[in-house]
């Protein structure tokens, strides 16, 4: 806000989305000593338009900060951008039941309390990731997966979280030309496969149908990528590095997606394996909006509350 010559914050954050202006900011009334999110737009739009921005801008915020602001929403219209005559269009909540949860990355309170050089999340990144909810149902169903798992019992975080990591790795996966192939000459790949099915002909009148098509089925795709290297490469290429203790909680994926949780004497092993796996699932969302600056590291966050040792920084850098 400018008066004269001296510029003074308003508290007003502008965003434009597809193309429609909107401005954010809190607002208390002086009557009710409510406070309220107002989520605002001069521009002409459509009811329906304006609720799908709203609910990705919701969303996304709830994923950033880990504040869920969507429980009751007042949706109010006029005929003019003076809004000197308007109306209540509807009242509603938000699509899915969240709740207060995980911040995805870190405030500048965190940032000082770490000696961390400060570094703001961009107007910028924040338009890219809402715009890419409105674009990718399979980027959103990823956030709402984590939104949705941070309140839940560990063992059923560990789950969420993993499907989670499933869903923004195949999707990032996609986007990358250059495939895995264990055997990077394709003629020999090519040539042993020949050669193995050769071999299978041999036994085929001792084995079942099904085991020879089964047999048949692993031989055809004897160049393909274990399930480590393809949820892997999603962070190599993001040049995204992790330390070994968050590639073993990667590893613990498959477990937990077919409920073998694993027994621990550490009755907070699987706290901090659920910790280590958000933060790689964190990492891959906010890398493929292009994203650069602090992620918080839940594990160190969980080790800081249950009072004990801290092994890493509370935040890290990608």
């Amino acid at each position: 806000m400018k008066i004269g010559t001296s510029t003074y914050g308003s508290g007003v954050l502008e965003i434009n989305i597809k193309g429609t202006q909107l401005n954010l900011f809190s607002y208390k009334s002086k009557e009710t000593k409510n406070s309220y999110f107002i989520i605002e737009t001069q521009d002409k739009c459509s009811y329906s338009n304006f609720i799908s921005l709203q609910d990705e801008i919701i969303l996304a915020i709830t994923y950033l900060t880990g504040t869920f602001l969507g429980k009751e929403i007042y949706i109010i219209g006029s005929d003019t951008n003076t809004f000197e005559k308007n109306s209540v269009l509807s009242l509603k909540r938000f699509f899915d039941d969240l709740k207060n949860g995980y911040a995805a990355i870190p405030d500048v309170t965190l940032q000082h309390q770490v000696n961390a050089p400060v570094i703001r999340f961009s107007v910028k990144c924040l338009e890219s990731l809402i715009t890419e909810l409105i674009d990718s149902l399979v980027y959103k169903r990823t956030l709402l997966l984590l939104c949705q798992a941070h309140t839940e019992p560990a063992y059923v975080t560990s789950t969420l979280y993993s499907v989670a990591l499933e869903t923004i790795t195949n999707k990032i996966s996609e986007e990358i030309k250059e495939k895995i192939k264990p055997i990077k000459e394709k003629e020999i790949s090519n040539n042993l496969r020949c050669e193995l099915k050769k071999a299978l002909q041999e036994f085929k009148a001792k084995l079942s149908d099904e085991a020879f098509t089964k047999i048949t089925s692993d031989i055809d795709r004897i160049n393909s990528p274990t399930n480590k290297q393809k949820l892997l490469q999603p962070f190599k290429h993001l040049n995204i590095t992790l330390p070994s203790k968050d590639i073993e909680a990667i590893e613990r994926r498959n477990d937990f997606l077919h409920g073998r949780i694993p027994e621990q004497d550490d009755k907070h092993y699987l706290s901090l394996t659920n910790g280590r796996l958000l933060f790689c699932i964190n990492c891959l969302v906010l890398k493929h909006i292009g994203f650069e600056g602090y992620v918080v590291y839940h594990p160190s966050i969980y080790q800081f509350n249950n009072n004990l040792k801290i092994e890493e920084s509370l935040i890290r850098k990608v």
